[in-house]
């Protein structure tokens, strides 16, 4: 198993799984993540400013949550494929990408007080890839909930 886990690793793949987190900038992004799959929540605090590029994470078992991103200007999770809780997230950011997504074991919901495209995620409700409540909105306004 030594020499299995040494071949992945200098083949740049990593067995190892991340718990948690919490992300407040891209540094943390940078220099917290070095794996495919998250074992628990990630939550992006409200906090963050610019641009969000969450790259090698297949796979969150637990919730993505990011509210009042009002600071954010896009969030890109490109190799996301599967979050196991619910995918919430709300703010001013005007991009969002997740090319990847194929389930969310939760609820979805995605508002935003800019234009963004609602297609992609409605195309997985009505195919039954989100199991809970669904939730696209554009151009909303800060505090008001649908």
């Amino acid at each position: 198993m030594k020499y299995i886990s040494l071949m992945l690793s200098m083949a740049g793949m990593s067995l190892a799984a991340c718990s948690s987190l919490t992300l407040t900038s891209q540094l943390d992004v940078d220099t917290q993540i070095s794996c495919s799959v998250v074992n628990g929540d990630v939550k992006i605090s409200s906090e963050y400013i610019g641009a969000l590029s969450l790259t090698g994470v297949k796979k969150i078992t637990g919730s993505l949550n990011g509210t009042d991103l009002y600071h954010a200007s896009s969030l890109s999770f490109p190799d996301l494929e599967e979050v196991g809780g619910a995918l919430r997230l709300t703010g001013g950011f005007n991009e969002i990408s997740m090319p990847n997504l194929d389930e969310v074991k939760g609820g979805f919901r995605l508002s935003s007080t800019q234009k963004v495209a609602c297609e992609p995620w409605e195309a997985l409700e009505k195919n039954g890839r989100i199991k809970g409540r669904y939730s696209c909105q554009s151009y909303t306004t800060p505090g008001i909930v649908a």
